[in-house]
């Protein structure tokens, strides 16, 4: 049989994993972004010295994040900060960023870089090429055999220097087929959406309750009715 004390001390343990995980189901922050990607979309041509943008999207992440972005152009183009650009973008932000990049006289410029979700593994962005428009007659070469680009999640290759569309391909631009095992962007595993355990379900007097704080609460009342004595 459990004495008294026994029972003082089931009560004062409960109640302290009780307050511990309630605490953590509100502060600790549960990402979803395994399956997220990052794409960059760039225009196939600019006119020289002219000004255009380049924008960063995520797709398939939710609840709070963050994700660095490394990129570099060569060709001359040049980001407000040189030939580099190492920038972050945070949920609170929203799903994209745009850079003003500035072109230079003539020929074409190449974007390579990476992104990384928090301390998920690095990858690779797909390699976008913008041709500078030739001016002052001649024939304008919008593109080159071996270039290929992405606008949004559509998937662009190069043929008698014109871009033609592939429409959506698996594993190129951050777009995968929805069976969960494609590749997501490059370099990254797709993966099956999943709930987000930390969206608000409700609200109680000005209180968020999450479904991980709402599973909490109930496994907590659980354990506390089970050590209330029983006539």
């Amino acid at each position: 049989m459990t004495n008294k004390n026994d029972n003082t001390i089931l009560w004062v343990i409960g109640i302290a994993i009780f307050i511990v995980l309630l605490i953590s189901g509100f502060k600790i922050e549960f990402f979803t972004v395994s399956g997220a990607t990052m794409t960059r979309t760039v225009p196939s041509s600019v006119q020289p010295n002219q000004q255009f943008t380049v924008t960063y999207s995520v797709l398939g992440a939710s609840g709070s994040w963050g994700a660095s972005i490394v990129d570099s152009v060569s060709g001359g183009c040049t980001f407000p900060a040189g030939n580099t650009l190492k920038s972050v973008l945070l949920s609170d932000e929203g799903n994209t960023k745009t850079i003003t990049i500035k072109a230079p006289s003539s020929g074409s410029c190449t974007f390579t870089g990476d992104y990384q979700f928090g301390t998920e593994a690095i990858r690779n962005f797909q390699n976008s090429v913008v041709t500078i428009a030739i001016s002052g007659g001649g024939e304008e070469i919008t593109c080159t055999t071996i270039q290929t680009k992405c606008e949004g999640t559509t998937y662009y290759t190069c043929s008698n220097n014109a871009w033609v569309s592939q429409g959506l391909v698996n594993g190129q631009c951050g777009y995968t087929s929805g069976n969960g095992t494609g590749t997501g962007g490059a370099g990254g595993e797709g993966t099956v959406s999943k709930f987000d355990m930390n969206k608000v379900l409700f609200n109680i007097g000005g209180l968020e309750i999450t479904g991980w704080s709402l599973i909490i609460g109930v496994v907590g009342l659980i354990f506390l009715l089970n050590l209330i004595p029983r006539k």
